[in-house]
């Protein structure tokens, strides 16, 4: 297995390139370089299009190449992985694998104005390798299996026709309250004046009323 998801057989490619080439295409430094050496198999897996899967495209989301990279060490090269994904004009996922366990990579982009824009870099921990894959949900759209590749890595159950920014804010907002409470309750245990104490338990409520808001 080298998805969390099964794809089907259509839209598998299997073609493997030399790092060196890439390397070349992406005209990477001495730095790029240096990461570069712990990839050991680059291959471009599965390529999701309306014809590979039988769903619909739009320009928001042609196509999403699937990347599989075999690593000699648990270090992810992510400044090679972003100078590569900056020479693919499509949407695009990475699996890494380090003997027996994988990790899975995506810089989650979208179309405004016909501009690409690449913001976050979001991924999953490294976990054990499986033998089944989970089934992919019921997609329409090439954006939707897009869509379900992040929420996969993000694991936030998303709310019924939230777009996939609104979703991606929530959990950046979730996961900056949890920072916050956390600090605060640090804070509340180390006051001593017991009027400070209280503002802070306060604060505090308020905030983890507005996360279980954020989590439903």
């Amino acid at each position: 297995m080298i998805s969390l998801f099964e794809l089907n057989s259509k839209s598998e490619v299997n073609k493997e390139f030399r790092v060196r080439d890439i390397l070349k295409i992406i005209d990477a430094d001495k730095e790029i370089k240096k990461e570069a050496k712990v990839i050991e198999k680059i291959l471009l897996k599965n390529v999701i299009t309306k014809d590979t899967f039988n769903i619909k495209s739009d320009e928001c989301c042609k196509e999403i190449y699937i990347f599989y990279i075999e690593l000699s060490s648990r270090d992810i090269p992510i400044n090679f992985i972003k100078s590569f994904d900056k020479a693919i004009e499509l949407h695009t996922y990475f699996i890494f694998r380090y003997q027996e366990e994988i990790k899975e990579l995506c810089i989650y982009r979208y179309i405004e104005n016909k501009n690409i824009i690449r913001k976050d870099v979001f991924f999953s921990d490294w976990i054990k390798e499986k033998k089944e894959e989970k089934e992919l949900p019921f997609c329409i759209t090439v954006k939707e299996v897009y869509d379900n590749l992040i929420y996969n890595l993000l694991e936030l159950k998303p709310r019924d026709r939230e777009k996939l920014n609104d979703y991606i804010e929530r959990y950046k907002s979730i996961k900056k309250l949890k920072k916050e409470i956390e600090v605060l309750q640090n804070k509340a245990f180390k006051e001593i004046q017991p009027k400070k104490k209280f503002a802070i338990k306060d604060e505090m409520s308020n905030k983890k009323k507005i996360l279980r808001n954020l989590e439903r």
